[in-house]
């Protein structure tokens, strides 16, 4: 259903990703639904929202992609499972978050080089809590953010638990900029 140029999904089960790529949304709001993937490179979104749902696909690109997006409002992923033995269950490569940036509760896995959950050269211009979260990589590390830049506090606690494989390890910030706190209880 479309709604002041949004677009909310509640209950639903898909067969193809929802592909947004360089679309301009005032929200895209997903809730409770089943699907292989959300893919809004370079897109404009205000408010992005996936909350209580599973996303499962078999993409070397990311079954969430929003490599240069720019969320402008509020950036939520919470309580969110996401499969892909294909590649990183989350890819946003220089994303550009104006706010906050959640993931708390996310039940990740993925596999390759970028990570279970990638976000090279990311700026968030609030805070980052990935709080409770879950990261499986079957192979390279579970958080990769190398050169990321959060403007606030960055938090993987509270039951945050990640499990890389390789040299890379299981949690990477190389060259990673955290101008609050960042805690790791």
């Amino acid at each position: 259903a479309q709604d002041a140029g949004g677009l909310y999904l509640a209950g639903c089960k898909l067969d193809q990703p929802v592909s947004l790529r360089h679309a301009a949304l005032s929200r895209l709001v997903i809730e409770q639904c089943v699907l292989p993937g959300v893919w809004a490179d370079r897109a404009t979104i205000g408010t992005l929202t996936v909350t209580d749902s599973l996303i499962t696909g078999d993409y070397p690109g990311g079954t969430i992609r929003l490599d240069g997006a720019r969320v402008t409002r509020d950036l939520r992923l919470d309580r969110t499972r996401l499969d892909n033995p294909g590649g990183p269950a989350v890819r946003a490569t220089g994303l550009v978050a104006d706010a906050d940036l959640s993931m708390e509760a996310v039940d990740a896995r993925g596999t390759g080089p970028a990570g279970v959950v990638c976000l090279a050269r990311a700026t968030v211009s609030g805070d980052l809590s990935m709080r409770g979260a879950r990261l499986i990589a079957g192979s390279g590390p579970a958080f990769s953010a190398p050169d990321m830049t959060v403007k606030g506090a960055a938090r993987l606690d509270q039951g945050f638990a990640a499990t890389g494989t390789g040299e890379s390890g299981a949690v990477r910030l190389t060259g990673a900029n955290v101008a609050g706190e960042l805690s790791l209880r």
